[in-house]
């Protein structure tokens, strides 16, 4: 086994910190010695109920101290697991995640377990599995109490139940290269993508932050992001890892500007990491007086580019902090970071994503793949102990991007290819420039247009369907816009496809907008024109 895997940092935490907070949850706090102790009751129940190590734990629970603890103890049992939080996937897409995982366990509560098999189509197909439930964490009630009118099939547990405890802390053998934790991101068939991350990757990027930023255990972190989303990773294990705290922010709070500047005001952060478009809503809509945010050191952002006019407002009106842009997919944690020292330096260019992280080296080809020149344009690919083991039971479209390097120096190691065009300014800074594809990012959220589109098309009056991501001047970022051409004799409203696609997709993804065409316009390809499209929303 080796001395550190992941959870190895928190554990070191527990023991040189174990009265500090380690995360908050509203009113709620949890101690490093408790975070410890219940995620050990976990990890003991799992493997009483058959876990075996290398196997894979969805934990369909929402943002919560619940969720960390059963993070921890997935990754105590040996185990990896998949977060899945209900505010943002709607029980269709749960669904498949649990379908194409085919995990044999979940970890969840009974209330989103009656929620989901409530609204489940095909609710057999689930009876088999192994179900952990975690209501009792917090509280002594008996578990039938949690009950409810819950109908239930197959192997069911709740944490603790007959747990037998000997003092013994749970140590499952396990290696740097097992898997941690998947990610599921959007797929351009119209299916999520699992990224799968092992010890290792987690590790080389969470001992880079926390040296990078000095983190230490006075610090306090913000939670902006869902626990399935890349940025968490840093929230949660950085804090971990620091002895400091990890303070979640209350899904309804994140979504309003007003409400989230007053959460920040009081909440003491002191390390702040989100994508720019939560600033950039805060500052048109809040009216925050930046003065109420005095404990904030360090404001990081990443996902999407930060409009210029408004990093440079943001850094004028709070010049206390310390920026930073990072850079980096899923599939190879962040890898990239650069030091905005001054409003001063934010001219009319986009920042840079800046320079690679330890353990990293960002690699530019161009379309010949040969190394780009300085001033050359040419796509992002990365090596390194960052870049992650694949996708999850895809080996085809692993393949497809995940390739071994065309460079002899490279001795036939693997790169990622992110699809991402850059610009290499001089021998270790770079410029982002946009993409080779059809994938886009939305407040930091990454989506596949052909998604989107696969998904109308599955409504049996849709003929044609596209969409396009717009550029919304107010917001600073891109917002979604359907375009779809009726089948003769059909009617459809904006209602009927909103619901439609609320059903089959994350809110993020939903078209805010939709525009019904006649004819869909094509180029000299016969293809759908984009620009023609654009043009019919005028």
């Amino acid at each position: 086994m080796d001395k550190y895997l992941l959870h190895h940092l928190f554990k070191d935490s527990a023991i040189k910190y174990p009265g500090n907070t380690a995360v908050i949850e509203g009113d709620k706090r949890i101690t490093y010695r408790e975070l410890d102790e219940k995620s050990s009751l976990v990890a003991r129940t799992l493997i009483r109920s058959g876990l075996k190590p290398g196997e894979v734990v969805a934990v369909y629970i929402n943002k919560s101290i619940e969720a960390i603890i059963s993070f921890l103890g997935v990754l105590k049992a040996g185990a990896a697991y998949i977060p899945i939080d209900g505010n943002y996937s709607p029980c269709t897409r749960i669904s498949t995640i649990l379908d194409i995982s085919e995990t044999a366990f979940v970890l969840t509560n009974t209330g989103n377990w009656n929620y989901f098999l409530s609204n489940c189509k095909d609710r057999s197909k689930f009876d088999e599995l192994n179900i952990v439930f975690t209501d009792n964490l917090y509280n002594e009630s008996s578990p039938l109490s949690y009950m409810g009118d819950i109908d239930l099939k197959g192997k069911c547990v709740f944490v603790g139940e007959s747990d037998g405890y000997d003092g013994v802390d749970v140590e499952v053998p396990a290696v740097s290269e097992d898997l941690a934790y998947i990610l599921y991101t959007s797929g351009s068939t119209g299916v999520p993508k699992g990224v799968m991350l092992s010890h290792l990757n987690a590790l080389t990027f969470v001992n880079w932050a926390v040296n990078y930023f000095n983190t230490n255990d006075s610090d306090i972190f913000s939670s902006h992001a869902p626990f399935h989303f890349d940025l968490s990773v840093f929230d949660i294990y950085a804090a971990l890892s620091s002895g400091g705290a990890v303070n979640l922010i209350p899904f309804q709070t994140g979504q309003n500007p007003r409400l989230l500047f007053d959460w920040i005001s009081k909440s003491g952060i002191t390390l702040w990491y989100s994508v720019p478009s939560v600033w950039i809503a805060i500052m048109n809509h809040a009216n925050p007086d930046f003065t109420k945010i005095g404990s904030m050191k360090k404001i990081l952002f990443a996902g999407e580019e930060f409009p210029n006019v408004y990093l440079r407002r943001l850094m004028e009106a709070f010049p206390a902090a310390d920026y930073y842009n990072l850079y980096g997919p899923t599939e190879t944690n962040v890898c990239t970071a650069y030091h905005v020292k001054a409003a001063s330096e934010v001219t009319d260019e986009p920042v840079p994503i800046g320079e690679a992280c330890a353990n990293t080296e960002i690699v530019v080809l161009n379309d010949k793949m040969e190394p780009a020149d300085i001033g050359e344009e040419g796509e992002l690919f990365v090596r390194g102990t960052t870049v992650t083991k694949g996708y999850y039971k895809n080996s085809e479209r692993t393949e497809l991007v995940y390739i071994k390097s065309p460079l002899k120096r490279h001795n036939g190691e693997r790169l990622y290819r992110t699809g991402d065009l850059v610009v290499r300014l001089d021998e270790r800074n770079y410029r982002f420039i946009g993409r080779i594809d059809n994938m886009v990012k939305i407040s930091g959220f990454r989506i596949e247009l052909q998604e989107i589109v696969t998904a109308l098309l599955k409504v049996d009056f849709i003929e044609e369907a596209a969409v396009e991501a717009v550029y919304n001047e107010e917001r600073g970022s891109k917002i979604l816009h359907g375009f779809i051409k009726v089948r003769p004799g059909h009617k459809c409203s904006i209602m009927m496809l909103k619901e439609y696609c609320s059903e089959k997709l994350p809110y993020y993804m939903i078209p805010e907008a939709f525009v019904v065409l006649d004819e869909m316009p094509r180029n000299a390809n016969g293809k759908i024109d984009s620009k023609k499209l654009l043009y019919s929303m005028q």
